[in-house]
């Protein structure tokens, strides 16, 4: 008997109960026995069972109507032969159908195919390309009716997967090359599923991915999954890299899973596409050192630039996941994922892209070290003593490598989970012993610059932190500690302005007194600290020097208590809104209002007392939380500093815990009930801000960025506006925190941080400025910022601090006529020019000024009367200036004045003007109106002949145009569109970002290979080779305006956001010695031996 004849025996005879039916149904899911009973139909030719498998209703559509239903899956096509069967069914008539289009008539070869290429649309689990045009198939059974499927296919872009399907009917299997898997987790229902997903190449077929007909046939998606499948094979395969099509199967250990609704898998596709590449590679494939391997799994989705996803089911998923040694997930993800992984020995894993995913889930290969060994073996042995001395350090080199990316891998995790500082040094470590191996990596620079808004991190002198505040501006914060000691920091240097030693003791009674709490004034003038010896320590800011101004004594008796504690002190303390008052309050005495600026001063009394949570001020007024209990409700209470008459202000339903209050216009409290976090307001409506709890040292303030809220988790430490319901950070490890401006200053005990979401550790120097559409450039190390009627110029900017830099009296001030202002700024970087074009608004007429800055002096430009200046630009210490009409006038500076050198007129107005440091070349961007597409033309400089053209696609808007260090052309037009194109104005590739609204700015960082994009609501930073958008230089962002200096050191960024001009370093040595400073340790030799090995020499990160 054949094999078909066995199971149409089966299927007719044999089966006399239901267990045997569904163990053949089993065997159909679990093997690939469907292909290969349609692989035998198709080898007897036997078209009239193919035709009833198809079209009919057969006993085999009977055991599969009975048992194949798919949980979730999405109905099957409504047209014939599909209607109203189910999933496995339609399967069945679809491999079926291919069948007959091996075998049946070749008239009817169109309607087959047709009814097989509907049910792989209907599947969703394919990607690729149609079958290449003239190409043939694979040797095989039928090659003259594969040559007919092939021109039938035509460009529908299942083709390459219906080819591929077809060979499987007919058993030629073509060359496989690369394997790779990767586990994954899923969620089905209530519970959770452990699958492995498998990708091979078959090599000499067309790039595409194909689900393996020999086990997948019965798979079926739905959109979002088919979306997921497009990003992965978009972003993770090399543009030239030519592979050959992917089959791909997921199996757990029931077998084939037949049905997935979601992205979760997006990342562990994306990951093992890439690992396709890498293992493809003629050559290097081989000898690949580290792939993906091990008892890890992948979940999450990836997006279009490459960022991981946020997915959900985390409970259902870490359900199955108890053999697993690592789960890799999106970090937004990574605090819930953790929550559901408590009780298993499985180590979380969060990653913001993919390929931090990739990195996460590779592990070295003894195979390729194996195959490495062998080729340097052999190189020994038929060559010299040379060949051996090479192979050994080509073996060391490897090694060194190899630890370089484990370190680097650590740094990353510590940095993103656990310890930020230790992150950092390990960076560091990273980066050396890649050096050491020949290698230059960025793993400090990326960790400091891009990814860490850690500021520094503070260790007491003794004892431990206990209490923390912040200015309501965030400008300056303070600390005490167990032993009595307080500091006095600078959010914007992090350096401590001003300190008390403590006792050394950290009991009341053991030589000193300690500190019960503190508070900072709302600019931060004032610091005021209770004692449990019952004294108030007020410390004012006067000519930038802190300093005690009184000490005023409590008019209270002293009451010891247990352990000698001094019960009467002040429990809490807080300056009011104006500063012009301090208010203690003690549990058992009472509430005591201090003249903040006479605190010596009796003070005035108010009778309130008993246990309070949290106090907050207003003017004139103080709220209290007051603690649930016997003599107490759960409420919060006004007390007026005049009267001291007392008030209910807000009453906590009883199943909260209130935690304390503020007013901002109305009263905001902030409770926690359960495992959530709440906002409560006086007419009973509720917030949830968060329901991953259950939260301690939780904290509300009302800051000059709003209110905010902090708690902590067992986890970490986390912040949330409470307006905007929106979290706005999130710490490793639980602690106290404050917020206000973006700045978060926390404490855990043994150590605080201070991290600044506008600033990193790169960032040098920062001050406010409110310039409008300004724009920042260098000349020389002068740092010029236009902005409306006055250009601002800064001496040595590059060499300042943050309080030089917001120094008023380091700043010049350039007047431009009254009622006009700034359009358009150009600078040499190397020469102390710097040019202006100014108009008034709503006035298309524009005048040109240009100064010598470095001696602030003016020089006037002879142009023509009836000319409109619009653009400016200089090459070498020429200047250029482009008109409205079109044309481009040249000027050299002769003899202490500017003097005319010629002009050429363009088909149009410039509206914009550009030259690199290194090109003799002048590029212009005409536009006869915005709306027109515009046209780069190429000037020669020295007599602006014209040597190329190049018309751009798109609508002109506010173009923009540079030249990077190695020659390329760069216009930012339209709504968002970037062209790159050659020097001689060949389009290179092109970009485009609509949320950028206008190109306002571009800047080329040389030594990074970036170019940075600034527009109306965002900034973009792109890698000048490949133009693909990177993640970098977020902090601060966005930018309107950015230089870079002349020796190429430090970036100045102008934020109209947030009005900040900002300084970063470019310098690798002075980023290393300011992230050493704000780690304020060195890499100790146990790090050093648990992180890098014993296998390297111990090497300080930050002995230089």
């Amino acid at each position: 008997m054949t094999f078909a004849e066995d199971i149409r025996t089966l299927l007719t005879e044999e089966l006399t109960d239901t267990d045997a039916e569904s163990a053949l149904y089993g065997a159909l899911l679990r093997s690939p026995l469907l292909v290969e009973f349609v692989r035998a139909l198709v080898e007897t030719r036997d078209v009239d069972s193919l035709r009833a498998l198809c079209h009919d209703t057969v006993e085999l559509h009977e055991l599969t109507e009975r048992y194949g239903f798919v949980a979730g899956a999405l109905p099957t096509p409504t047209e014939a032969p599909y209607h109203g069967c189910g999933p496995v069914t339609g399967a069945v008539r679809a491999v079926a159908s291919l069948g007959l289009v091996l075998v049946d008539e070749e008239e009817r070869l169109g309607e087959h195919l047709g009814i097989a290429l509907a049910w792989l649309a209907h599947t969703r689990a394919t990607v690729g390309a149609p079958w290449p045009p003239g190409r043939t198939a694979p040797a095989c059974a039928h090659p003259t009716r594969m040559a007919a499927v092939i021109r039938a296919l035509g460009s529908d872009p299942r083709g390459t997967t219906a080819v591929v399907w077809l060979l499987a009917l007919q058993d030629a299997v073509a060359r496989k090359g690369a394997t790779a898997a990767v586990e994954v987790l899923l969620d089905r229902g209530d519970s959770g599923i452990r699958a492995t997903l498998r990708c091979t190449t078959l090599r000499r077929l067309p790039d595409a991915l194909v689900p393996d007909p020999a086990s997948m046939v019965l798979f079926t998606a739905d959109a979002r999954f088919r979306s997921g499948l497009e990003t992965a094979w978009q972003i993770a395969r090399a543009p030239r890299h030519r592979g050959g099509t992917v089959l791909w199967s997921l199996r757990d250990a029931d077998g084939p899973v037949d049905h997935v609704q979601d992205i979760s898998l997006t990342a562990a596709f994306t990951v093992l596409i890439d690992e396709m590449r890498r293992l493809s590679r003629r050559v290097r494939g081989p000898f690949t050192l580290r792939r993906l391997g091990g008892s890890t799994a992948i979940i999450g989705g990836v997006d279009d630039e490459g960022h991981m996803v946020s997915v959900s089911g985390y409970r259902n998923k870490f359900g199955a996941s108890a053999d697993l040694d690592r789960v890799v997930v999106p970090a937004a993800d990574l605090e819930q994922a953790r929550d559901h992984s408590r009780a298993l020995q499985t180590s979380v894993v969060g990653a913001r892209k993919w390929r931090d995913a990739a990195r996460r889930s590779r592990r070295p290969d003894r195979r390729a070290r194996l195959r490495v060994l062998i080729v340097c073996l052999v190189v020994l042995l038929a060559g010299s003593g040379g060949a051996g001395y090479l192979w050994q350090r080509q073996q060391r080199i490897q090694e060194l490598r190899d630890t370089a990316a484990k370190v680097r891998d650590e740094a990353y995790e510590l940095g993103a989970n656990s310890d930020p500082g230790l992150g950092l040094l390990l960076a560091m470590a990273s980066d050396d012993i890649a050096n050491a191996a020949g290698q230059r990596t960025d793993v400090l620079d990326s960790m400091a610059r891009d990814k860490s808004s850690l500021r520094r991190i503070l260790r007491p002198e003794e004892g431990e932190f206990e209490e923390v505040a912040l200015s309501r501006n965030g400008v300056w914060g303070a600390l005490s500690t167990s032993t009595g000691a307080v500091r006095i920091l600078s959010t914007l240097t992090g350096e401590t302005a001003w300190r008390q030693k403590g006792s050394g003791a950290t009991l009341p009674g053991s030589g000193g007194a300690l500190v019960s709490d503190l508070a900072v004034s709302r600019r931060g003038q004032r610091v005021a600290f209770a004692s449990t010896d019952l004294r108030l320590t007020v410390v004012e800011n006067r000519n930038s020097a802190w300093s005690v101004v009184a000490r005023p004594a409590l008019p209270v008796p002293p009451r010891p208590g247990p352990l000698r504690w001094e019960l009467n002190s002040i429990d809490h303390l807080e300056f009011t809104a104006d500063g012009g008052q301090i208010v203690a309050y003690s549990d058992r005495v009472g509430l005591f209002v201090f003249d903040a600026e006479r605190p010596g001063l009796a003070p005035k009394r108010c009778p309130e007392r008993g246990p309070a949570k949290a106090m907050s001020a207003t003017k004139g007024e103080v709220l209290l939380t007051k603690e649930k209990g016997t003599k107490q409700k759960n409420e919060v209470v006004r007390i007026d500093l005049t009267t001291c008459a007392r008030s209910v202000v807000l009453t906590a339903p009883k199943d909260v815990v209130l935690q304390g209050a503020v007013e901002d216009g109305t009263v905001v409290a902030a409770a926690t009930r359960g495992a959530q976090l709440l906002a409560l307001r006086p007419d009973g409506s509720e917030t949830l801000l968060s329901n991953r709890g259950p939260y301690w040292t939780v904290s509300i303030s009302d800051s000059d960025s709003g209110v905010h809220t902090s708690a902590a988790t067992e986890h970490g430490t986390f912040g949330w506006d409470v307006a905007q319901r929106t979290q706005k950070f999130g710490l490793p490890k639980g602690g106290e925190a404050v917020i206000s401006n973006g700045i978060v200053l926390r404490h855990r005990g043994e150590v605080a941080e201070l991290y600044d979401d506008q600033r990193s550790l790169a960032t040098t120097a920062w001050t406010r400025f409110y310039g409008g559409l300004a724009s920042a450039a260098w000349a020389k190390d002068v740092l010029v910022l236009s902005s409306g009627r006055a250009v601002h110029v800064v001496p040595r900017a590059a060499s300042m601090t943050s309080k030089t830099f917001s120094d008023p009296a380091s700043v010049h001030r350039l007047l431009l006529p009254k009622g006009v202002r700034s359009r358009a700024l150009a600078t040499t970087k190397d020469g102390p020019w710097a040019a202006v074009v100014y108009g008034k608004d709503g006035d298309r007429t524009k005048e040109l000024a240009v100064w010598n800055v470095v001696e602030r002096r003016r020089t006037p430009v002879p142009l023509p009367k009836e000319a409109g200046p619009n653009r400016v630009a200089f090459v070498g210490h020429d200047l250029y200036v482009g008109h409205n009409d079109g044309d481009v006038l040249r000027f050299r500076f002769r003899d202490g004045a500017w003097r005319s050198m010629g002009g050429r007129r363009l088909a149009g107005s410039v509206v914009a003007l550009g030259s690199g440091e290194k090109t003799d070349r002048l590029y212009a961007v005409v536009s006869k109106n915005s709306g027109d597409q515009p046209t780069v033309v190429a000037l020669r400089p020295s007599d602006l002949a014209v040597t190329s053209t190049r018309r751009l696609d798109g609508r002109t808007g506010l173009a923009q145009v540079a030249v990077t260090n190695d020659g390329q052309v760069v216009v930012g037009s339209g709504t968002g569109l970037i062209t790159f194109l050659t020097p001689e104005l060949h389009v290179r590739g092109r970009t485009s970002d609509g949320t950028l609204r206008y190109v306002l700015d571009l800047t080329e960082l040389a030594d990074r290979g970036q170019v940075l994009v600034s527009g109306e609501n965002r900034s973009i930073v792109l890698d000048r080779n490949t133009l693909a958008a990177q993640e970098a230089w977020k902090h601060g962002a966005p930018f309107l305006s950015s230089d870079v200096s002349a020796d190429g050191k430090t970036l100045a960024t102008y934020s109209f956001a947030s009005n900040n001009v900002s300084l970063w370093t470019l310098d690798e040595p002075n980023l290393r010695a300011r992230v050493c400073r704000a780690v304020g340790r060195e890499l100790s030799r146990e790090e050093w031996r648990q992180y890098v090995g014993a296998g390297l020499p111990y090497r300080p990160v930050c002995q230089n």
